[in-house]
């Protein structure tokens, strides 16, 4: 009986506590040991009870709909207050008594409109300390705000607000309560239509970091900045008409800016950007300039015309994820360039990124670029340079010059394909780690554990002190396990003992298979002379033209499919065309002509080999070594063999000599069959080959 009733007891004192609301939240303890409370995504309607001694409180997510006097009365310990996404509609008088230490107050995302139907007057008047205020992104309705009376009477008694994130429409902006708030210095917008003028900003003199971030300007009137320095300006992805920003570009005059960011913005640019940017920001004096996901594709004038610079006062550049495959600019005065995220694989092989040297670059970022070689000379001049991010492309060696950067802190080769370094490598690294405090990162990069690295790998041991993230470089063994660098050291000898007796025995199975081999060889071809020579003389001599007209009555687009290298663009042109469609009504496929714009390429060619009555192959050296040539060569093939009923449709059309041997063999087939014509080059022959190739078609 006892037992029952402790059971009992335990129970019915677990169900009281368990309906207590501070227990239905969960609290943590910071290394400060101040205690924060997590009430969010609990569906409460109201206000729960927590513990009073909460220094933080996240009410977010839930479905609060009013937030009545004096709920948070004893929680005087409060610093930040997070009341976003739920359905705050209305905030009584007295709300917020007790929390004279807030600081951060969230009501972003609610049904707060700026009016006195969902604000008490004066109910921000207990927040004395607040810093940092969000209400943005409300779901009511613009048209009802009433800016003058809440500025006036909700935001003017924050006398302390130092950054506020609040949503703005063309009538309802900045009124002259906000004058009073003479320490706020950061304004972010949320919901946000502007017609911008001098007006629009006046009455936040003190503000210097506007964010409008996605703001939908729809007029801007030049003077809207005027007289001021902003330390921060984003106008990401606001795309402004070309009109609206050629006023943005004319303001540049009126202000100075440190930090402008212009990220996915530039969109009416597209062709003129690089004046409209660049010229507009001479006299801004701006320091970081932000340009990254705008999609643009050249930037590489300056190099070429040398006709603008950028501001030499642009210390940062980020032109991060856009589709960039030309970049060259003339920056002597730019100290961080961030290019991560583009395409300048083809350009920078060959090419370098800047007009001239000396160069005060003292961080490049050239990750994600599809790199897998660099011009040697791309570091040249590069004496002030610190840290080279060259991480997430494709190098499996250090093709480039680098032994010079004697400055050089950083250098970040990780997630390449480097599997060890050549010789070359090592010594270029040599010279750079005598002359320099280098760390490089080689991580999940996989190295190779063979016999073959093993001068690379005593290397990596030797100079272990020089590599950062040694915990994430690898090394990978034939049988596919793997160590990690702090783990060579152990590995070593042991690898070392098994390749030295792996050596003797692969020379001496080389030696006894190529002598195997080689008797066999002399062998053979002492027994089988005779018929060799017959076979070189028979293939010699099975060169004959054939010329047999084929038709069909089926209906094709066109009556012959014309096949060739773009170096016999001249011949198609002067030859094929006015001998073939003008001189004997054929009618051409000519993929320069013909084909569709915006279909892949490997569709248009067997789209219209499908179309076409007969396919000709303009065989020249450049065609064999062109990838899409033979392409269209063997989808002939394939054609006549399952299409056609194994009807021959491909004629084969020389204007080089070959010998035999330099043919594929499956198009030394196709002249074995006589599926083929030389072209004479002489006035008489010419005549006679364009008859034939006439009877061909038809």
């Amino acid at each position: 009986m006892l037992v029952l009733l402790i059971v009992t007891i335990v129970t019915t004192v677990y169900g009281i506590i368990s309906q207590r609301t501070e227990y239905q939240c969960s609290y943590w303890e910071d290394r400060h040991l101040n205690l924060h409370a997590n009430c969010s995504k609990r569906n409460f309607t109201s206000i729960p009870v927590v513990l009073s001694s909460i220094v933080s409180l996240d009410l977010s997510g839930n479905q609060i709909k009013v937030v009545h006097n004096k709920t948070f009365l004893n929680l005087s310990n409060l610093w930040e207050l997070n009341l976003s996404f739920n359905r705050i509609e209305w905030l009584e008088i007295g709300a917020f008594l007790g929390l004279e230490s807030l600081e951060i107050l969230i009501l972003r995302k609610n049904s707060l409109d700026y009016n006195s139907r969902h604000f008490s007057k004066s109910v921000f008047q207990p927040l004395k300390f607040l810093t940092n205020l969000d209400i943005s992104l409300q779901r009511g309705r613009s048209e009802e705000w009433n800016a003058t009376w809440f500025s006036q009477y909700i935001i003017s008694d924050l006398s302390n607000l130092q950054s506020i994130e609040i949503d703005i429409s063309p009538d309802n902006v900045f009124r002259e309560g906000f004058l009073s708030l003479s320490k706020l210095k950061k304004v972010k917008a949320g919901f946000c239509v502007m017609d911008a003028n001098e007006k629009t900003f006046s009455n936040i003199p003190h503000v210097d970091q506007i964010d409008i971030t996605d703001c939908v300007i729809k007029s801007y009137a030049v003077g809207t900045f005027s007289g001021r320095h902003i330390k921060y300006l984003n106008l990401s992805s606001t795309n402004p008409e070309l009109t609206v920003w050629s006023n943005i570009s004319q303001d540049f005059k009126h202000f100075t800016v440190d930090t402008l960011v212009l990220s996915d913005t530039i969109e009416a640019l597209r062709k003129m950007w690089e004046r409209l940017v660049f010229n507009a920001l001479n006299k801004t004096g701006v320091q970081k300039l932000f340009l990254d996901h705008n999609e643009m594709q050249r930037l590489c004038l300056s190099c070429e015309v040398h006709d603008f610079d950028l501001p030499i006062t642009l210390k940062y550049l980020d032109l991060s994820s856009n589709k960039l495959i030309c970049f060259c600019l003339s920056m002597p005065h730019l100290s961080s360039l961030n290019l991560e995220n583009n395409n300048l694989r083809d350009y920078l092989r060959l090419k370098t990124y800047y007009p001239s040297y000396p160069s005060n670059l003292t961080v490049i970022n050239f990750a994600f670029n599809n790199l897998d070689y660099l011009n040697v000379s791309i570091f040249h001049g590069h004496q002030s340079l610190r840290v080279l991010n060259l991480s997430n492309n494709y190098f499996t060696d250090i093709d480039f010059d680098i032994s010079h950067l004697t400055l050089l802190q950083v250098l970040d080769l990780s997630n390449n394909r480097i599997q060890k370094f050549s010789e070359k490598s090592m010594k270029k690294l040599d010279v750079l780690f005598g002359s320099s405090n280098v760390k490089l990162n080689l991580g999940e990069n996989i190295l190779q554990c063979s016999c073959d690295a093993i001068s690379f790998i005593e290397w990596l041991l030797d100079k272990q002190d020089y590599f950062s993230a040694k915990n994430e470089t690898k090394c990978k063994f034939a049988n596919g396990t793997t160590i990690f660098l702090t783990d060579f050291r152990s590995t070593m000898l042991q690898l070392k003992e098994n390749c030295a007796s792996r050596l003797v025995l692969i020379i001496c199975i080389s030696i006894s298979i190529t002598s195997m081999l080689v008797i066999a060889i002399i062998g053979i071809v002492y027994r089988y002379r005779w018929r060799l020579r017959y076979a070189y003389y028979m293939i010699k001599s099975k060169y004959k033209l054939d010329n047999i007209a084929q038709t069909d009555e089926q209906e094709y687009t066109y009556d012959a499919f014309i096949s060739y290298a773009d170096n016999e663009q001249d011949f198609i042109v002067r030859e094929c065309i006015p001998n073939l469609e003008e001189g004997g009504n054929a009618k051409l496929c000519i993929h320069k002509r013909d084909f569709l714009p915006g279909n892949e390429i490997t569709y248009n060619i067997t789209n219209s080999i499908h179309e076409s009555r007969k396919v000709v192959c303009i065989i020249t050296k450049s065609f064999l070594d062109s990838y899409y040539c033979m392409f269209e060569f063997n989808m002939a093939r394939m054609e006549s063999i399952y299409s056609r009923s194994k009807e021959n449709i491909l004629f084969l059309v020389f204007l080089d000599q070959f010998r035999s041997k330099d043919l594929p063999l499956i198009m030394l087939e196709h002249v074995q069959n006589d599926s083929y014509i030389e072209y004479p080059n002489d006035e008489q022959g010419n005549v006679v080959f364009w008859e034939k190739i006439k009877e061909i078609l038809n």
